[in-house]
């Protein structure tokens, strides 16, 4: 069988997709990749005359900037002139959030034709819906990449100080929900808070019990000193501290609705306050223990090696008619 050989163009991601991709040689496939924003046309031209199938992740087609715009013209030369080689867009969070909000401000849509050459990944069911609301039908193909792996559950603990977790940059945290996990902290002061991913820049006077840990290398220390874990953000695919969390056998509060977790909307302070709550009551009455039915769910929806074998499988379904083409030239 012949090795169907990849070329990932998109932000950081396509690095750890790349290399989870070539650790797996049983698979069939090979990949190289450049990340955004290289730009360089003959760099980018020597990995496309290598590839069989070309994969923008996460860089939509049609945005807007002189940088971009050159990398959609690049684009449409080589579905032209490679017009055996697949190309696909695969939709991963913020750019179909990007692409739906320039929608509502200008209705022109720019390189149609190379979206509808190419086909369309989506990284959640959420995502394809939007997509379609756009016009662009896509396969859904959750992303098979993460930074946290499921424990052996011998490795996780339950500890006795009931503790939340979320994940809030400085430079967005409206977007991830800061307001409400403050008026959250404040209104628990015997509960401790705990924030990663910034150092709270964006909050002036933060309640006592709310701590803020900055960037965390190692996530998996940390899951194990929470009971809930939450992801209350404007937009998002399938959040990884959600899959991480449930990991963990952690209760999850989730701005989108998905099996054993609990659904409080982007900006509900009072939902997710009232949800937290109810938590914490169930805790200290001794009724609260390990989310197990979360944590199997979990396994089985996204097991890394599995969601890699669906995505492996996906690729090569959606390849086949150019394989077919390529071999009917050769």
């Amino acid at each position: 069988m012949k090795t169907l050989r990849l070329f990932l163009y998109g932000d950081d991601w396509v690095q750890h997709l790349a290399h989870v991709i070539n650790m797996r040689p049983d698979l069939g496939i090979t990949a190289d990749y450049c990340e955004y924003p290289e730009i360089r046309p003959w760099r980018i031209l020597a990995k496309v005359l290598a590839a069989d199938v070309l994969i923008r992740v996460g860089v939509r087609p049609g945005a807007r900037g002189k940088r971009l715009y050159l990398l959609d013209c690049m684009w449409w030369v080589f579905q032209r002139i490679f017009w055996t080689k697949q190309t696909i867009y695969y939709w991963i969070g913020t750019d179909v959030l990007d692409a739906v909000r320039e929608r509502q401000l200008d209705n022109k849509v720019r390189f149609v034709d190379s979206i509808q050459r190419g086909r369309h990944f989506a990284n959640a069911p959420w995502l394809a819906a939007e997509l379609r609301g756009l016009g662009i039908e896509s396969d859904l193909v959750l992303f098979p990449v993460g930074k946290v792996f499921p424990p052996e559950e011998s490795y996780i603990e339950w500890p006795s100080l009931f503790t939340v977790l979320t994940y809030i940059p400085d430079g967005r945290a409206e977007f991830y929900g800061g307001s409400a996990f403050a008026m959250a902290a404040r209104l628990m002061p015997n509960v401790r808070f705990l924030v990663v991913g910034g150092q709270g820049k964006w909050l002036t006077d933060p309640p006592p019990n709310l701590k803020f840990l900055g960037y965390v290398e190692d996530m998996r220390p940390i899951l194990n000193e929470a009971h809930v874990v939450v992801r209350q953000v404007e937009h998002d695919a399938i959040g990884g501290t959600v899959r991480e969390g449930l990991f963990f056998a952690r209760y999850v509060v989730y701005s989108y609705p998905l099996p054993h977790t609990s659904l409080s909307r982007w900006g509900d302070a009072v939902s997710l306050h009232a949800t937290l709550v109810g938590w914490h009551e169930l805790f200290e009455s001794g009724g609260l223990s390990p989310n197990w039915e979360g944590r199997r769910y979990a396994i089985a929806a996204w097991d890394p090696e599995r969601l890699l074998e669906g995505f492996a499988e996906a690729l090569m379904r959606v390849s086949a008619p150019q394989a077919e083409r390529r071999e009917g030239q050769s």
